[in-house]
């Protein structure tokens, strides 16, 4: 019900803060010396983790979404995908 709503809430803001953080850290290495920028980074993967957790994701369907995700970017960049789209 709204439990599960508010979880998934939490782990979407936890996902997109922790990749903010990643792409941040990729500009400017320095960050990693930064104890408070790397304490939040600490905080929302704790998050993520207590709201994998929750929704009684396991290491191996983490994973699969995982996998899944990464297909799904795959096929989205594909150019044979996109000229058999063009087709339809």
């Amino acid at each position: 019900g709204n439990l599960d709503i508010y979880i998934l809430e939490s782990v979407s803001i936890a996902i997109d803060r922790l990749r903010t953080i990643e792409r941040s850290i990729e500009e400017r290495p320095e960050l990693l010396m930064n104890s408070s920028y790397m304490g939040s980074k600490d905080k929302y993967t704790r998050d993520l983790y207590r709201c994998c957790n929750e929704l009684c994701l396991s290491p191996q369907s983490r994973a699969k979404i995982g996998s899944l995700s990464l297909q799904a970017e795959k096929e989205k960049s594909n150019p044979l995908f996109d000229a058999v789209k063009d087709d339809d």
